[in-house]
C-alpha cells in the first residue's frame, strides 16, 4: 500500500508541471471585435462601397463596347463613371477600412461620435451611387487622388466623407491610449488617425491659400495635392495593420515588436504634422510645393515599408506548414498583397517620363493594399459571428484579382516603354504599345471579375445566419 501511495505522489508533480495551452495570436483580434459594436457596420460600409464601385466598373466596360457606347444618355459618361469608380474603390474603400481599424482599437470608447461618423460615411457612399446620374453633364475632372464631378450631389458626398473622417479620426486620437507599453498595432492605429486628421487640415489650408483664376482641373489638382499625398501614408499604415492581422489569423508568430519597428513608425508619424510647414514657404501651385510632397510620400509612404516586407518574406521562407481550408483565402490574400505591392514599388523605380508607367506603379501599390484589406474582411467574418469563406471561389479570388491586376500593370509598364501618354485615349502605332495595352485590357477585365467575386462572397457570408463561435 505504501508503495502505491509513493508511486501516486511521484506522478502528481508530473501532471502539475504540464504547460498551459499557448494562446492563439489572433485571440487579441477577437477581443477587439467583441468590444467594438460598430465593427460589422464598418464592414458593410466597405463592402457597399466596393459593390457600387463594381457596378460602375461594368458600366466602364460598356462605355468602351461598340454599339453600346453610342446609347449612353449622358455626355462623356465614361469619365463620369470612372470618377465614381475610383472614388468608391480607392478613397471610400480604403478609408472605411481605416475607420474600422480605428473603431476596433478604440475598444468602445467615444461610441456615440463614432456611430454618427459611420452614418455620415455610409450616407456619402450611397449618394455616390446617384451622383453620376444627377446631371447630364457632370463635368468629370480626372485630377489625382480625388477625381471630381462638377455637380452639387458629388460635393455633398465629399462633405459627408469629410465630416465622417474628421469625427472618426479626432475621436480615435482621444479614445486610443498611447503609452510606453503600447503595442505596435495600437501605435499604428493612433498614427493612422493622426495622419488622416493632418491630411484634412492640409485640404483646408490648400482651400484657403488657393490662388484665384485657376482652371477647374488645375484647381482641384492643387486642392487635393498635399492632403492626397499624406493620405497615401495613411494607406500604408492600414496595409501594415492588415498584414499584422493576417499573420495573426494564420497563427504566425512573426516578431513585429522589434527594436527598429517602433522608432521607425514614430519617426514617420512625426514627419507628417511637420509636413504642413511648406504651406508657409511656397504657394500651393508652385513646383517646390508639389515636389516636397512627392518626395515626402516616397520616403514616408513607401520606403519605410521595405524592412517589413523583407521580414515577412524571410520569416515565411523558414516556416512552411499546411493551412486549414478556412484560412487559405487569408493566406492567399497576404501573398497576393505582397506580390502586387512589391511590383508597384519596383515599377516606381523605373519611372522616367510622364507616361503610363506612372499608373502602372500606383495601380500595383493600391491593389496590394486592397487585397490586404480583403484578406482582413475574410479573417473578421468568424469573429463577427459569420461563416468563414472556405470554398474554391474564396481560395481563388485573391489570385484572380491579383494576377489580373499584375497583367494590367505589366501591360501599362510595357506600353510606357513606347511612351504611351497617361490619361488619354489616343491611338498608338507601335506594335509593342498595342500588345502592352491589350495585356492591360485583358488583365483589367480579369481583375474586375476578381473584385466582383469578393463582393459576392462577402455579401453572401454576411447575410448568412450567425454561426456558433
Amino acid at each position: 500500500m505504501n508503495a502505491k501511495v509513493t508511486q501516486t505522489r511521484r506522478k502528481q508533480p508530473k501532471a502539475a508541471s504540464a504547460k498551459p495551452a499557448r494562446p492563439h495570436p489572433f485571440d487579441a483580434m477577437a477581443e477587439l471585435v467583441e468590444s467594438s459594436p460598430q465593427a460589422l457596420a464598418w464592414v458593410w460600409t466597405g463592402v457597399t462601397a466596393l459593390a457600387i464601385g463594381g457596378v460602375f466598373s461594368i458600366l466602364l466596360v460598356l462605355c468602351r463596347t461598340p454599339g453600346v457606347q453610342e446609347a449612353m444618355p449622358f455626355k462623356d459618361f465614361f469619365h463620369t463613371a470612372l470618377v465614381a469608380h475610383v472614388d468608391l474603390t480607392v478613397l471610400a474603400w480604403f478609408m472605411s477600412v481605416a475607420c474600422l481599424w480605428w473603431h476596433l482599437l478604440s475598444q468602445g470608447r467615444m461610441l456615440i461620435v463614432q456611430r454618427f461618423a459611420q452614418g455620415c460615411f455610409m450616407t456619402g457612399v450611397l449618394l455616390m451611387a446617384i451622383a453620376p446620374f444627377a446631371s447630364r453633364d457632370a463635368g468629370p475632372l480626372m485630377n489625382n487622388y480625388v477625381p471630381v464631378l462638377q455637380e452639387p450631389v458629388f460635393f455633398l458626398v465629399l462633405g459627408f466623407w469629410f465630416a465622417a473622417l474628421l469625427l472618426q479620426s479626432v475621436s480615435t486620437l482621444f479614445a486610443i491610449h498611447i503609452g510606453r507599453h503600447s503595442g505596435l498595432m495600437t501605435l499604428l492605429g493612433w498614427a493612422s488617425a493622426l495622419i488622416t486628421f493632418t491630411s484634412l487640415m492640409a485640404l483646408v489650408l490648400s482651400y484657403n491659400l488657393m490662388p484665384a483664376g485657376l482652371a477647374p482641373e488645375e484647381y482641384f489638382e492643387k486642392l487635393f495635392w498635399a492632403g492626397g499625398h499624406l493620405l497615401q501614408i495613411n494607406h500604408t499604415h492600414v496595409l501594415l495593420l492588415c498584414w499584422m492581422a493576417l499573420c495573426m489569423a494564420l497563427g504566425w508568430n512573426v516578431q513585429w515588436e522589434q527594436k527598429w519597428a517602433m522608432p521607425l513608425i514614430v519617426l514617420v508619424t512625426a514627419s507628417v504634422p511637420l509636413s504642413l510647414l511648406p504651406f508657409g514657404i511656397w504657394p500651393v501651385n508652385m513646383p517646390g510645393f508639389q515636389l516636397y510632397y512627392t518626395g515626402h510620400m516616397m520616403v514616408a509612404g513607401a520606403l519605410y515599408l521595405l524592412p517589413f516586407v523583407l521580414l515577412l518574406l524571410r520569416w515565411r521562407g523558414k516556416h512552411r506548414e499546411t493551412v486549414k481550408a478556412g484560412l487559405i483565402p487569408i493566406r492567399n490574400s497576404l501573398y497576393a498583397s505582397i506580390m502586387l505591392f512589391a511590383a508597384g514599388g519596383f515599377i516606381a523605380t523605373m519611372i522616367r517620363e510622364v507616361d503610363v508607367t506612372i499608373p502602372a506603379h500606383y495601380h500595383g501599390s493600391i491593389v496590394g493594399i486592397s487585397i490586404a484589406c480583403m484578406g482582413l474582411f475574410y479573417a473578421l467574418l468568424p469573429l463577427l459571428g459569420k461563416s468563414p469563406v472556405t470554398g474554391r471561389a474564396g481560395r481563388w479570388q485573391p489570385w484572380i484579382y491579383g494576377i489580373g491586376q499584375l497583367m494590367h500593370i505589366s501591360g501599362l509598364f510595357i506600353s510606357g516603354g513606347y511612351e504611351v501618354a497617361r490619361k488619354t485615349t489616343e491611338s498608338y502605332q507601335a506594335m509593342g504599345a498595342k500588345i502592352g495595352m491589350g495585356i492591360m485590357g485583358l488583365g483589367g477585365t480579369v481583375a474586375i471579375v476578381g473584385g466582383l467575386m469578393f463582393v459576392w462572397l462577402m455579401i453572401t457570408h454576411l447575410r448568412r445566419p450567425k454561426t456558433i463561435l
